[in-house]
């Protein structure tokens, strides 16, 4: 009865979150990728634009037929965007204004540079209306595996797997579709303008819009990876003996993300040929450019490379930016819209998290709670100085955080830091693992320790799975990683929930001569088993793949050494060895109801703090709503925070273990099955008893082993050295009462 109290209890817990359809990501997320179109639409409209017009008249129809289309099709986009987010009549008139504006500028054929400074304005206004922040470079290195696999699959058909321009279908295309294979076309073209055209497509072509398709990590990936058709093995091997002689000599600004998305190969060739410092011929400078924009150095992340770095200064300015944008929301009376903004920034950070968990824990901890308080108090129009004093404490910790990342680790910081992430995510699976074992151990079902061993080695294998899927799949999308690890926290929870009160049912009702009984009459239920494979798979699931996560992480910065960080890896999970080690045998040395007790409390003490930690990040990933209590410090570490939701969470499950706690004491007590201390028995009735005093005394008068070869009560308990002298006493006055009930009745 209790397992179906439990399994209710659980089903009921688990429903609104798992059904829930994360409407705050949606409208973050959507939000932002509309206005990011419309964006795209109009740069694209104003450089079609400066290609066809010049002085006042057409030069090149074709270009001015595109940007009149662009243009109309940008403020067609916008209608629908406006619509759908509600804005405001004020805004709406104010930017269809601009947009009716602009249209006219480029029918008059006004000059190509104040048709692009009204494309840029507009993109200013767009980002203020909406609230996000349309901020185009890529977040991270882009992945030439990811691109070539993405290229092959969307591609390939019409461009050609070899980028000449000769795929199956490119004969029956009108315009052909161009060969990236072209040094002269790829030379004149820039990342950005590239990943533009892939989100918004080109008008009267074959060249859809891959905005709702691929992601913008996936666009970043692929159009680096167009670069590659450009160099052969032998400028490969040229490009990085160029590097490796002049790397000392070139400025930072040439080695970053941004440096080599906004430029063409001829404007980077041009720079670099223009700084005498670097020492590099016009022909050098040309491979080296094509080299650099195939993402074969930013990928690689080697020393001296300060691409990582420019892109944590470049995530923490654009969290800044959503920031000031959801002050200007809030100033404005559009609660909803601040706070919008205010998850955009978080999701922006979590693109450095795995980085900042590595090296600046505390900041990170600080961060990861800050930023849903800042939405909560929002929503909740909370007094302006309490929205400021938020804000600047998230951008203070920011610039705390960025410097953190720009010290280059010295041996012993990067081993501390290695160590300290295996203990700090390996520290509870140890403990659950070591307590199931130990109760298999005690229970005498060693032959079920393989389930424990199964699960937990499916954990460290769904880990790695996850973490690579993650970096391979999931890249753009920080909320997927925020709400896989709030599920997989609640799950635990359930489990380890489950175990704590079957095991504490174990120690209240069954008083060992059940347990002696259970294990003369047959073995552990394979349902139960599987639920202890179950909670070792979570246990180990729970922060495996994160863990995965912070160690790629910490070997991406350029001063890390590899062997430092092994050394530092290796050393925590041989302290974790001994943990395992120790734990283990204190709990197979304890009386046999004090390790049940204990396990019991050590395993919902964890199931309670990874309730709160669950519901915790699902808040982060706008999954769940947060109302925050200023008044109450936070404790992570017992998975306490101050908010109405994440401790309603927490109560539930007090509540539960109290009911569960009351059922199971109440189905013990009965005064007539006592000992003649006063020790409550579990209470044996009907067939059940008088099968127990037939089998007890049977194996009594047989002797260590009765006729069919099985064990007496005196055996099984030489077998349990957890049943010490005393507790041996007890059960011979349980024995002594059910012998004297049974003479009395006969």
């Amino acid at each position: 009865m209790h397992r179906f109290i439990v399994r209710a209890f659980l089903t009921f817990l688990m429903l609104p979150v798992l059904s829930s359809a994360a409407r705050t990501q949606e409208a973050a997320t959507g939000r932002r990728a509309q206005v990011q179109r419309i964006v795209f639409t109009l740069n694209i409209a104003a450089k079609e634009y400066g290609l066809g017009v010049a002085g006042g008249r057409v030069v090149n129809p074709g270009e001015y037929g595109e940007a009149v289309d662009f243009t109309a099709a940008a403020a067609a986009q916008y209608e629908r965007a406006a619509q759908e987010a509600g804005l405001s009549a004020a805004k709406n008139s104010a930017l269809k204004n601009d947009f009716k504006f602009l249209q006219a500028k480029v029918r008059d054929k006004e000059a190509p540079e104040d048709v692009r400074r009204l494309a840029e304005g507009l993109r200013v206004s767009l980002e203020k209306s909406f609230g996000v922040s349309t901020h185009a470079l890529p977040m991270s290195r882009p992945s030439l595996d990811s691109g070539r696999r993405i290229y092959l699959q969307n591609c390939a058909a019409c461009h050609g797997a070899a980028g000449d321009g000769k795929g199956p279908a490119a004969a029956a295309l009108q315009p052909p579709p161009p060969a990236f294979t072209e040094k002269d076309f790829m030379r004149a073209a820039s990342p950005l303008s590239f990943f533009q055209t892939v989100a918004v497509g080109v008008g009267g072509t074959a060249m859809a819009s891959w905005a709702e398709t691929l992601s913008e990590s996936e666009r970043w990936d692929v159009v680096a990876y167009l670069w590659s058709f450009t160099l052969s093995p032998r400028d490969i091997e040229k490009a990085e003996k160029i590097y490796e002689r002049a790397r000392g000599r070139l400025p930072g600004e040439f080695k970053s993300l941004k440096f080599w998305a906004e430029r063409s190969e001829l404007e980077a060739s041009a720079l670099l040929t223009g700084r005498p410092e670097a020492g590099l011929s016009g022909e050098e400078a040309a491979l080296l450019s094509a080299y650099w924009r195939s993402a074969r150095k930013l990928e690689a992340g080697g020393e001296g490379d300060s691409a990582p770095q420019d892109e944590i200064v470049s995530v923490i300015a654009q969290v800044k930016a959503s920031l000031a944008g959801s002050l200007e929301f809030f100033d404005r009376g559009a609660f909803k819209d601040s706070a919008d903004a205010a998850l955009e920034a978080y999701l922006r950070y979590e693109r450095i998290e795995a980085r900042a968990a590595s090296k600046a824990p505390e900041d990170n901890r600080y961060l990861e709670s800050a930023f849903p308080l800042l939405r909560a108090k929002l929503l909740q129009a909370a007094p302006r100085a309490e929205i400021i004093n938020s804000k600047s404490g998230i951008e203070a910790r920011l610039d705390r955080l960025r410097r953190a990342l720009d010290r280059s680790s010295s041996p012993a910081v990067a081993f501390l830091q290695s160590l300290t992430i295996i203990l700090r995510e390996g520290f509870e699976a140890i403990l659950i693992i070591a307590a199931l074992i130990a109760y298999l151990k005690r229970a005498g079902h060693a032959d079920k320790l393989r389930t424990v061993y199964r699960g937990a080695a499916l954990g460290v294998a769904a880990s790695f799975a996850t973490a690579w899927a993650a970096q391979r799949f999931l890249r753009t999308s920080a909320l997927n990683q925020e709400s896989l690890e709030g599920v997989v926290m609640l799950a635990a929870a359930a489990v380890l929930f489950y175990v704590s009160f079957w095991l504490l049912a174990k120690a209240e009702a069954e008083k060992w001569r059940s347990f002696i009984r259970g294990q003369l009459q047959g073995a552990l239920g394979s349902g139960s088993a599987a639920m202890l494979g179950f909670a070792a798979f979570l246990a180990v699931y729970r922060e495996g793949f994160e863990t995965v996560l912070f160690y790629q992480a910490l070997l991406g910065f350029a001063a890390v050494n590899k062997a430092i960080v092994l050394a530092g890896f290796l050393a925590g999970a041989a302290l974790l060895a001994v943990l395992f080690v120790s734990f283990y045998r204190l709990e197979v040395r304890i009386p046999m109801r004090t390790f049940f007790v204990a396990t019991s409390g050590m395993l919902y003490a964890l199931a309670f703090s990874f309730m709160g930690r669950g519901l915790h990040e699902l808040q982060g990933a706008g999954w769940v709503s947060l109302h925050p209590f200023v008044w109450m410090r936070e404790l992570p570490f017992l998975g306490i925070y101050p908010t109405w939701e994440t401790l309603m969470g927490q109560a539930l499950l007090v509540m539960a273990l109290a009911a569960g706690w009351a059922f199971t004491r109440r189905k013990a007590l009965s005064p007539e099955m006592s000992d003649p201390d006063g020790n409550l028995v579990e209470q044996v009735g009907g067939d059940d008893e008088g099968q127990l005093r037939k089998e007890i005394g049977s194996r009594r008068q047989n002797g260590a082993h009765n006729g069919d070869g099985q064990q007496s009560v005196p055996a099984v308990m030489a077998q349990h050295p957890g049943l010490d002298d005393a507790q041996a006493d007890q059960n011979e006055n349980y024995d002594g009462q059910l012998k004297h009930r049974s003479e009395a009745d006969a």
